[in-house]
């Protein structure tokens, strides 16, 4: 394919189009950032907030992603006893 193509071409893949995998992995980043925040004696409200935060500033330029609002479900995980 010549050089050209490459460049004329669209090499972006949305985040629902590469789908449960893409998904599922950022689950486990939700959930790590929540582990971190909380040895870190964050609040699980500031925790919740700062990663709410870090997805909304990630995806600024499109729309949030589905996995937005699952945020609070996990941090309430991570924080067992604390809702």
């Amino acid at each position: 394919m010549p050089f050209q193509d490459y460049i004329s071409q669209s090499h972006t893949i949305s985040p629902t189009a590469q789908g449960e995998k893409y998904i599922q992995m950022h689950l486990e980043e939700i959930a790590d950032r929540g582990r971190i925040l909380r040895d870190l004696n964050f609040l699980p409200e500031d925790a919740q907030r700062k990663i709410e935060l870090e997805i909304a500033w990630e995806y600024e330029l499109s729309q949030l992603p589905t996995f937005y609002s699952q945020v609070k479900e996990i941090v309430n995980r991570i924080y067992p006893g604390r809702k």
